[in-house]
């Protein structure tokens, strides 16, 4: 898998992979814990997007990666709209395990982005 541009009839849509067939597109997250505010805008954008995705180009495969058990509680939480359309559209939900290089990585990233937005 490999990130990549997908057309889908005259727009495209950017997603974090693709496998070479074509036949499975994926958003992955690196969030950590609850999301906020604009991650959970993000979440719902990516179930947007990919669910659109699979009613137009049909037979597609549409999942969204992540290891944030919190994150993943969000886009499954009962009799809330976001998961009855995630659901409703078929967009898949994968909670993989970090190994300790990557949860240092992305920890360590995302307290770079929070001291560049607090300047």
């Amino acid at each position: 898998m490999s990130p990549s541009r997908v057309h889908v009839g005259d727009v495209y849509i950017d997603v974090d992979g693709v496998d070479p067939g074509r036949t499975v597109l994926v958003e992955a997250t690196a969030m950590i814990g609850a999301p906020k505010a604009a991650q959970q805008k993000k979440l719902a954008a990516d179930v947007l997007k990919l669910g659109w995705a699979s009613r137009t180009l049909g037979d597609v495969r549409c999942v969204i990666v992540t290891w944030s058990p919190e994150v993943q509680a969000f886009l499954s939480r009962p009799r809330a709209w976001l998961t009855a359309a995630r659901l409703e559209a078929g967009v898949e939900l994968i909670l993989a395990e970090p190994d300790d290089t990557a949860f240092v990585a992305v920890s360590a990233a995302r307290l770079a982005q929070d001291r560049y937005a607090m300047e």
